[in-house]
């Protein structure tokens, strides 16, 4: 479920699920579905009182409430625990401060099987069905070096890493969350609350051409997303704020 790189095959979903957590269940909707994972819309009534819909204050609330795994069952109102899963929280994003729910990526612990597809009356590929071959036509896209430093007055360390570039004001930042936020433990509500904690609200971003820096400046945290164990690489979209210290 990673954010350039979704390769099962999703499809829209609206089916209700049940989530059991550290804290109180959840009544929480499903957004999308694939045999490995899933999107979830989880009211932010359900998390607590945010002040603020920071990357900070939802990976907290999200830690607290749910955890890094968690047990769900799908389509309850219907099948009760009849499809219960177990699930890997892999990917927080930021709300905007209109909205009362937020999204979550999922990964099952277990792909959903034939039988469970069937009756949750899912049109998904068998599991058996043959993987059509994605080839690539044009160049592989351009990877930039890049760095994530702290904002001012903030403890975080340059964080080396690489991106695709600035696009439509955004960029995604690669990076290893072991060695460049010394983790030991790789679920995406430590990541975030390591990257909020060390790097501030408006960490600077720099990317770079060769030697040459070819844009630099403030951005803000608005996506977090944890790579499929054992990996322990991190992706993190930004968006730029303010005007770039290099660059347009």
């Amino acid at each position: 479920m990673f954010m350039e790189q979704r390769r099962a095959h999703r499809i829209p979903c609206e089916l209700p699920i049940r989530i059991y957590g550290p804290g109180a269940d959840i009544d929480a909707q499903i957004h999308d579905v694939s045999r490995t994972g899933l999107r979830i819309r989880v009211p932010l009534a359900a998390l607590g009182s945010l002040a603020d819909h920071d990357m900070l204050d939802l990976a907290r609330a999200v830690d607290q409430h749910m955890g890094a795994w968690f047990n769900m069952d799908l389509n309850h109102e219907e099948l009760g625990p009849l499809v219960r899963k177990r699930v890997r929280l892999v990917r927080l994003g930021e709300t905007s401060k209109d909205t009362d729910v937020l999204e979550l990526g999922c990964e099952f612990g277990v792909p959903l099987s034939n039988d469970e597809s069937s009756v949750l009356d899912l049109d998904l590929p068998a599991l058996d069905a043959p993987v059509p071959l994605q080839v690539r036509s044009g160049p592989r896209p351009r990877r930039y070096a890049a760095y994530l430093n702290p904002s001012n007055g903030w403890h975080g360390r340059r964080l080396a890493g690489t991106t695709p570039g600035l696009r439509d004001g955004g960029a995604v930042f690669c990076a290893d969350s072991g060695s460049g936020l010394g983790l030991q433990e790789v679920d995406v509500t430590t990541i975030a609350r390591a990257l909020a904690g060390a790097y501030g609200p408006r960490p600077v971003l720099e990317i770079l051409q060769g030697t040459q820096c070819v844009w630099a400046g403030p951005t803000r945290i608005r996506q977090v997303e944890a790579a499929p164990a054992p990996s322990r690489e991190m992706r993190v979209g930004v968006e730029a704020v303010g005007c770039p210290l290099v660059g347009e």
